[in-house]
């Protein structure tokens, strides 16, 4: 399953340098759910408990705001990012257009996971933070489920520069 959520910055990050709590994370946390056409994925207002990568078929998403009408998601896209780090209910609604398979990642279950590993709980503790920053700071009718990989794409390096300043600080004062 890794191969299909490496697209996104911070699984790419936390599997080339965090490969056993990724196996781990893959292993409890992952969940395939397939899909036929028609389904409603989610409505809007229900509480979102995975963040989403679609593995096959095509779905629509069609967002609460005029901002974002109406979007398509193939393979390899992700959604619904905002339910690992905080509590999210969805923006819009998603139905299949044509079968296939989407990854859920459980929100409760990523948590666990990464809270028993320091250096990982360090890192999402980090881009967390980054995260809901950076959302906090959009306008609210830009707010969506589907954020746009350019969102992402600073988050891993603020993390880990943050991560490198804590880990120089704590080897001074051990010294």
């Amino acid at each position: 399953l890794i191969h299909w959520i490496v697209p996104h910055p911070f699984f790419s990050y936390v599997s080339s340098a965090m490969p056993v709590f990724m196996h781990r994370l893959c292993r409890s946390a992952l969940k395939e759910i397939s899909m036929a056409a028609f389904d409603k994925v989610f409505g809007s207002g229900d509480e979102a408990r995975h963040m989403l990568f679609v593995k096959s078929g095509q779905l629509e998403y069609v967002g609460l705001n005029a901002r974002f009408q109406k979007q398509f998601l193939e393979q390899k896209d992700w959604f619904v990012e905002p339910a690992l780090w905080l509590w999210w209910r969805y923006m819009g609604s998603c139905t299949v257009v044509h079968p296939g398979e989407v990854i859920g990642v459980n929100h409760s279950l990523f948590a666990e996971e990464m809270s028993e590993h320091h250096v990982p709980w360090s890192f999402c503790k980090m881009y967390a933070l980054h995260f809901c920053e950076r959302l906090r700071q959009m306008p609210k009718n830009a707010l969506s489920d589907v954020l746009r990989p350019s969102f992402e794409a600073d988050l891993v390096q603020q993390a880990m520069s943050e991560m490198s300043q804590f880990a120089d600080v704590h080897v001074e004062n051990e010294t």
